[in-house]
């Protein structure tokens, strides 16, 4: 029987190690866009966003969240950001109020009906600014302190990653989704939404 010495063996094993790091973040030099810091009309950093995109030729967001002439968003929208014409990215909005969808992001999944449940994620913080991660999935739901122009209760916002299933990606959605939301917020017009 033929030895395989130590030494190559170990050389080997480093050598596929570095093939496969395990990480689950795109690849960025296989990207040829540029993330643009107006995505779906929010401003947006591309360094949080970054993580989120597969690598890819082209990226465009169709449609866009609805704006309106005086420069506010509709608090129930929807942006889905392609690369390459698929789906990577989407972003859902829709408020909380007391005869529609009520407060809390248990409450938003099952109007939504996205197929996942508050005990399958991963709690990252409650009431008043609720934050729930999955590997390929985030959602916040903040509570609104008052809301004069449209009796919300509260805001909820998610992000899907339909590119990554199956892969964890909750570290980089957990970053993610509070700055979206806080743009999101920002965007609305005064009386929508008032956060304490």
């Amino acid at each position: 029987m033929r030895r395989i010495p130590a030494a190559f063996l170990l050389t080997t094993i480093l050598a596929c190690s570095a093939c496969t790091s395990g990480s689950d973040e795109p690849d960025e030099e296989a990207r040829e866009f540029v993330i643009p810091e107006d995505l779906c009309n929010l401003t947006v950093d591309p360094d949080l966003v970054s993580p989120l995109l597969p690598p890819g030729e082209e990226l465009r967001a169709d449609p866009e969240l609805i704006e309106y002439p005086d420069g506010s968003l509709g608090t129930t929208a929807r942006c889905v950001v392609h690369v390459d014409d698929s789906p990577a990215l989407t972003l859902d909005a829709i408020p909380s109020w007391p005869s529609g969808v009520a407060a809390g992001v248990g409450p938003y999944l099952d109007h939504r009906r996205v197929g996942h449940s508050v005990a399958e994620g991963e709690v990252l913080s409650e009431s008043p600014r609720e934050v729930v991660v999955w590997d390929d999935y985030a959602a916040i739901h903040v509570t609104c302190a008052a809301s004069p122009a449209l009796d919300n209760t509260g805001m909820n916002l998610a992000i899907t990653l339909d590119w990554a299933e199956g892969e964890d990606h909750r570290d980089a959605l957990a970053e993610a989704i509070g700055p979206l939301m806080d743009e999101f917020l920002a965007r609305q017009a005064p009386g929508t939404c008032e956060t304490a």
